[in-house]
């Protein structure tokens, strides 16, 4: 087509290069003329004349320019200036009709020179249809939903292209006498508009065929219909005025169905030819042809069920022409529910007689598919995406366990994906909604929630619109809900479960697709049961700190972007990499901007270290948060969990996932001992977290950078600073004196034996403080073992832990509290005594000094 159109276009630029030859001499004759009345050989050259000529050339280059891409030439204005050039060229170098003026600045230039460049910039513009990479014209950034014509680009294999063969050697193997109508059948999407392109291409240089597209579609009532049918036939045939036929057979046909007053009182007076004897002069005119008609119909699937009965019997009677082959592609479920809801007779066996052949698609590996999305995907949001993207559709998206059955249902891409159309619709989805933004996502997600919203629109608009009954948030965790505390495990239990059951019987959806929908879902959030949440094992997905189940994530899968109180990764990798005064700035400059609770949240979930540095700058950020007033509630530091920290500085035996990014354990050894070193007064949290490691320091198989001893040696420190800088005693003398303990373990890991015990140094420096009343009397307080209504005893074993004995507490305390010591004082004497005279236990003492109700001294 192409090349005819080319060839047409020089055959009709000749004629008209002719007639310009031939009307030369009348065209001189009509330009003398025009100079003699507007007086333009009066124009002499000059400079001034120079340069407004010169602007505007500049002026016209300068829109060409700007327009090129947009502007798109026509032929007639191709052909004026083509004329004008030839023209003007026979007449400046072969003629000397005409003299020209000069330009005053170059005398071997003539002013209506400036026509070349004019006529140049202007066919320009057909450049860029035949040199586009060229040129850089910027292609689409969407997928176009278009039928692939060219056989080579088929992805799918060689189905398609058998299928064109077959029906090419049925058109050119046959001549029948009256239409034969193949049918492509194949679902939504399934290759059938390609499987019609590919043909119209097999057969656009064959002289012996006639090619007419009909979309039915485009009709909207009967009449109209019928009419569009043959009009797009009579574009087609124009030969042996055969088109006036056509149109004349096509308006009678549609005055059949016309019982109007004006055909009644045109019947009278006008005799018309029969409908059977218009159809007879067209199909003895096709014969005449030597032509074989393919008339393609696409689009079936798109008419309701009137227009699909309609259609049909256009084929079938009014269409029924000699060498006449209709190519209809169509989805047989669909025109058989069509033709069962019009017409009473059996919907197969009506399709089957207007229908001589029928090709279905073949089917072809899904996996094909499945590498086809990838590598578009891929070369739609870049190659640096590849890992990311091929852990998603090969691990993340695999075997998923829902809770009615406990049977593993396989929820794999290619169940949810059956054609390249399908494909292209999620890929343009993806790429404008998270283009720019695919560091901030979980692919596995993103690709579940795609498809669902790909199938089922209202489920996925159900997850954002519904989200506060459907999950419960824990722990910065998304789960489903659970209706009620039934021991069923089920999902139908839960509030997502009840809204899935009413949509499936809405709808008519299977219990397969139902357990397919299921496992999407806990594929994506957990269950909360019971109080309990069912956690979903993600193994080691490589997004899995950007799952949609994060509440903190939760937002940006249907905002595609992120809230305001979120950190993005590009800030997170930062802070993970910068140096340690830029990092501590960062993390104020964060929580000021309200992105405390993201901050924590992150740090709180595990990830891999790329380097030492984000190792380092974690440790460092979780002990700043700990010691950092919180913005949230100002009356509490930020804080973060001691056993999640545990866990961070801690290594399994067998999974050393950070000592290896040291070149030595020593080296890793220097920085856990530092930072411990380097804690914030009053030490509360690295206490804790160092005595629970020494605790369990030979259990199981965990591995901690300091030994026993080094520990030790720490948590004294800490509390002997406490005492060195603390004159009176508060809330945080217990909690650093438990902790200082000294742990010390004999035997190995197998078998060993730990005794705890507190330094004498530090009984002697805690007694000597007791000689303040304040400390004394804080201390007498918390030996006060108060039970219930004024029933209250003696903590000897704390009176031990420092003094060794009782003996030694009376002899050091008690015996130094005279007459002339404080009230309270006395009375704890008093009610020591007492206690011990009554053999330890505890006793009925109202206390006139102590109260214990707001945990301080009067």
């Amino acid at each position: 087509m192409k090349i005819n159109q080319l060839l047409n276009n020089i055959f009709s630029f000749l004629i008209g290069l002719g007639i310009l030859i031939i009307l030369t001499p009348f065209i001189e004759g009509f330009l003398d003329k025009s100079i003699d009345s507007f007086k333009f050989d009066k124009i002499n050259e000059s400079v001034l004349l120079d340069v407004i000529l010169l602007l505007a050339l500049c002026l016209y280059t300068s829109i060409c320019v700007s327009k090129w891409k947009e502007h798109v030439p026509n032929n007639i204005t191709t052909y004026f200036f083509l004329s004008i050039i030839i023209f003007y060229t026979y007449e400046r170098y072969f003629n000397e009709h005409y003299d020209f003026l000069n330009f005053k600045i170059h005398n071997s230039l003539f002013y209506f020179d400036i026509i070349f460049p004019i006529v140049i910039l202007y066919l320009g513009n057909y450049l860029k249809f035949f040199a586009e990479e060229f040129f850089s014209i910027k292609k689409n950034i969407l997928y176009e939903d278009s039928p692939i014509k060219d056989e080579k680009d088929n992805e799918l294999g060689p189905g398609f292209s058998k299928t064109v063969k077959k029906i090419e050697t049925i058109v050119n193997e046959n001549n029948f006498v009256t239409s034969y109508t193949i049918g492509i059948n194949s679902e939504w999407g399934g290759g059938k508009s390609t499987v019609l392109a590919m043909l119209k291409k097999r057969f656009e240089d064959n002289q012996n065929v006639a090619i007419i597209d009909f979309n039915p579609w485009m009709g909207f009532d009967e009449k109209v219909f019928v009419k569009d049918f043959f009009n797009s036939l009579s574009e087609a045939l124009t030969e042996n005025n055969i088109s006036s036929d056509i149109s004349h057979y096509s308006e009678e046909l549609i005055n059949v169905t016309d019982n109007s007053l004006l055909k009644s009182i045109k019947a009278i007076f006008f005799r018309e030819k029969s409908l059977e004897n218009h159809f007879n002069n067209i199909n003895e005119k096709i014969k005449l042809l030597n032509k074989k008609l393919i008339i393609v119909v696409d689009d079936i699937d798109r008419l309701d069920k009137e227009e699909v009965f309609q259609l049909l019997k256009l084929i079938r009677n009014t269409a029924n022409f000699s060498n006449t082959f209709f190519i209809v592609a169509y989805d047989r479920e669909y025109i058989i529910s069509s033709i069962s809801g019009v017409n009473e007779y059996l919907a197969v066996n009506y399709l089957d007689k207007i229908i001589n052949t029928e090709l279905t698609l073949p089917y072809y590996d899904r996996n094909i598919l499945k590498e086809i999305f990838k590598n578009k995907l891929i070369e739609k949001i870049g190659e640096e995406y590849r890992i990311r993207v091929t852990y998603a559709l090969d691990m993340g998206m695999g075997y998923s366990q829902t809770f009615d059955n406990n049977e593993n249902i396989l929820n794999d891409f290619t169940i949810w994906i059956s054609n390249i159309r399908q494909i292209k619709k999620m890929i343009n989805s993806i790429y404008i909604n998270f283009n720019g933004f695919f560091n901030e996502i979980n692919f596995t997600d993103l690709i579940y929630l795609e498809l669902l919203k790909l199938h089922h629109p209202y489920l996925y608009k159900s997850i954002y619109n519904k989200k506060d009954i459907i999950f419960r948030e824990t722990k910065g965790k998304l789960y489903l809900e659970k209706i009620n505390k039934d021991p069923e495990e089920g999902m139908d239990n839960t509030v997502f479960g009840r809204i899935l059951k009413d949509y499936c019987n809405g709808r008519k959806i299977g219990d397969n697709d139902k357990e397919s929908i299921y496992s999407i879902f806990t594929n994506l959030f957990s269950i909360y049961k019971n109080n309990m949440m069912i956690n979903l094992d993600r193994g080691n997905d490589l997004d899995e700190k950007l799952s949609i189940s994060y509440s903190s994530k939760f937002e940006r899968y249907f905002a595609q972007y992120i809230f305001r109180g979120n950190i993005s990764e590009n800030d997170f990798n930062v802070l993970l990499n910068i140096g340690e005064n830029e990092r501590r700035k960062m993390v104020i400059d964060l929580i000021d901007n309200g992105k405390e609770k993201d901050l924590k949240f992150r740090f709180l979930t595990d990830f891999s270290y790329k380097n030492k540095q984000e190792f380092e700058n974690t440790i460092k950020t979780i002990l700043q948060l700990v010691n950092t007033n919180s913005r949230i509630n100002p009356e509490y530091k930020i804080g973060y969990e001691e056993r999640k920290f545990k866990y961070k500085i801690q290594e399994y035996s067998g999974n050393e996932k950070f000592v290896n990014l040291y070149e030595s354990k020593e080296e890793l050894k220097q920085f856990i001992n530092g930072v411990f070193l380097e804690a914030e007064y009053p030490y509360l949290f690295e206490s804790s977290v160092l005595r629970d490691i020494n605790l369990n320091l030979y259990k199981g198989s965990t591995i901690f950078s300091l030994n026993n001893k080094e520990i030790n040696i720490l948590l004294k420190s800490y509390f002997m600073t406490y005492l060195y800088f603390t004159e009176y005693f508060d809330s945080n003398f217990f909690h650093l004196l438990i902790n200082c303990k000294k742990i010390m373990y004999s035997g190995n890991r197998s078998k060993y034996n730990r005794k705890i015990r507190l330094d004498n140094d530090i009984k002697d420096i805690i007694i000597e403080k007791l000689e303040d009343d304040n400390n004394s009397l804080f201390y007498m307080k918390s030996l006060i073992d108060y039970e219930y209504d004024n029933i209250v005893g003696i903590r000897k074993e704390s009176i031990i832990e420092i003094f060794d004995s009782m003996e030694n507490f009376e002899k050091l305390i008690l015996m130094k509290i005279d007459e002339n010591a404080l009230d309270a004082k006395k009375e704890f004497k008093y009610f020591y005594y007492n206690v011990r005279a009554y053999n330890w236990k505890a006793i009925n003492y109202d206390f006139k000094f102590f109260d214990f109700s707001e945990g301080y001294v009067l």
